[in-house]
This record gives structure tokens, sequence and C-alpha cells, in this order.
């Protein structure tokens, strides 16, 4: 286990009950960017307790999501027991530098709310290596309701760059 995936620890339920689940619209964009309604082989790096890889569920003819946190990976695993497409979805140990999947696997590779809790060059250098060719990377962050910090805003306001 990570360091940074030590601070999850004994936090899963609170975690999985404060984060909000990616927006049906985005995986309509990515599915269109990559030319695939139903991309074969979905990968969620960090996927936590799995509120960004269960919805792929419907999707993806198969997802796989990898967590090094074993609180967070136990709380999503409980979480698809009744999941409609639970046979299409699964939950692996690794990490985001070192997944253990075959190169050239996937279609898509995702990091939702998680790419910053990764050594980036490593795992760029992995998310390269199980990507098809033609695979699509996506790292998002997303919050509701969106808000920007005041403070920032603010400053734009007095930007020379702003009207």
């Amino acid at each position: 286990m990570t360091e940074a995936s030590e601070i999850w620890t004994g936090e899963a339920t609170r975690y999985d009950q404060a984060r909000p689940t990616p927006p049906a619209a985005l995986l309509d964009l990515l599915t269109q960017l990559i030319g695939m309604p139903h991309p074969t082989l979905l990968v969620d790096l960090g996927s936590g307790t799995g509120l960004s890889t269960a919805i792929w569920g419907e999707r993806a003819e198969r997802v796989i999501g990898i967590e090094p946190n074993t609180d967070m990976r136990t709380q999503a695993i409980r979480k698809i027991e009744h999941h409609p497409h639970a046979a299409h979805i699964e939950y692996r140990e690794g990490a985001a530098h070192r997944t253990g999947l075959p190169g050239g696997c996937a279609d898509i590779v995702t990091c939702a709310q998680s790419f910053h809790w990764m050594e980036p060059t490593s795992t760029l250098t992995e998310i390269a290596r199980i990507l098809r060719p033609g695979g699509l990377f996506a790292a998002y962050d997303y919050d509701w309701p969106p808000t920007l910090n005041w403070k920032l805003e603010q400053g734009s306001r007095s930007s020379p760059l702003s009207p």
C-alpha cells in the first residue's frame, strides 16, 4: 500500500457518502471522443469505493477498478454485490503506476479525482503501456454544485484580461 492510500484507511464509508458520482454526461463525452459507445475495457485508476467505476458497468463490456487501499476496495466490492451490471465490474489491488494489466488492453483509462495522489511520470508511463493504440486517457475532477474559490473569482475581475 502506498503512503497516499493509507490516508483513507478506516474512512471508506464516510468517503463514499461524501463524494459525488460522476455525471452521465461525462460518460457520453468520453465514449464520443473515442468513437466507441461501448468500450471493451475501461480501467479506473485510484477507483476508491467505486463511485467512478460502477457507473461504467452498463456502458463497457468490462470495467476494472485499480485501488491500493484495502478498505476502499472492500467497500467498492460490497457496493456492487447487488449492482445490475456486477458481472462486468471487478476491483483489483494495485497502484496506478503498476496495474498488473497486459499492455494494450484498455480502450479508456480514467482517474476520477485521484490523479493528484499519483506519481505522474510512472503513472503516465503505465497508462501509455495499458492503453490500446487510439485509446483515451481522462483525468477529471468535479464538484457539485460547481464552485470556485472566491479569491480567484474576485482576482479575475481585476485581471487585465477580463472584460
